[in-house]
């Protein structure tokens, strides 16, 4: 059997980029701290499913650790983009308000149609998850969290 290049490409990404979560799980004090403040302001927003919310922002930006994504080159917490590339924010404080926003125009549909959905089930459905992968490494996050800050 032969694997065409883009999915070995595909493949090798997502170890070296799972394994690297893992190898960040360690509770450091900055991640810490920014789950604090971005928790506090994920609540003052109304944001819902707040792990999940937080998860994503832990895998988009590799822990708040990365040195060559949205995170750090434009304070974009959730990878959104436009078609000219990754959206840069002023701060990460737009970025969450960005992020409010566009729940708060999704969210409530996706529910009112999908009564027993789930919040992955919702960011598959709008197509912010494009892939099952992403799935599973937010998962994987939302259970850190779990057991290690959302006590």
């Amino acid at each position: 059997m032969r694997i065409s290049s883009n999915i070995f490409r595909l493949i090798v990404f997502s170890i070296l980029l799972f394994g690297n979560v893992k190898a960040q799980t360690k509770k450091d004090s900055a991640t810490i701290q920014y789950l604090d403040t971005i928790s506090h302001y994920l609540d003052s927003l109304g944001v819902q499913e707040k792990q999940y919310v937080l998860a994503q922002a832990i895998w988009e930006t590799g822990w708040f650790k990365c040195k060559n994504c949205a995170w750090s080159k434009g304070y974009n917490l959730f990878g959104f983009r436009s078609k000219s590339g990754y959206i840069k924010y002023n701060s990460w404080q737009e970025s969450v308000i960005a992020y409010s926003e566009w729940q708060k125009k999704r969210y409530p549909k996706y529910k009112k149609s999908h009564t027993n959905g789930n919040y992955l089930n919702f960011l598959k459905w709008c197509r912010y998850a494009e892939t099952d992968a992403y799935s599973k490494h937010v998962t994987y996050v939302y259970n850190w969290l779990g057991k290690n800050y959302m006590k």
